[in-house]
């Protein structure tokens, strides 16, 4: 089955989950699993919104889930990676938020 899936639509949804780290693994366990082609792009998103909107998501407590980090970073390294996802690797292996920007 083919589709066209809202990378940046889903990365939002993500988004507005706040700082719910299981349930935002547990989408990107799926993506990973499901759809591999689009991982990345949402992740990208789903990182570029962190830092548009630091102050609405506690980054340092999802930096505190290695599980969800890994899973990030694999995402954002698998293929191909763009310096856009190199900087976004650089962020989220960061302690301070404003040291590293993908605007």
């Amino acid at each position: 089955m083919n589709f066209s899936m809202d990378e940046a639509g889903l990365a939002s949804a993500l988004f507005e989950m706040g700082d719910n780290e299981p349930r935002i693994y547990k989408i990107f366990v799926r993506l990973h699993s499901a759809h591999q082609s689009d991982v990345d792009d949402v992740a990208l998103e789903y990182v570029k919104r962190l830092q548009q909107e630091p102050g609405r998501v506690t980054i340092g407590r999802l930096r505190r889930s290695e599980r969800l980090m890994s899973l990030l970073i694999k995402a954002l390294d698998r293929g191909i990676t763009t310096s856009e996802e190199k900087k976004a690797i650089d962020f989220l292996r960061e302690g301070d938020d404003s040291k590293s920007s993908i605007r």
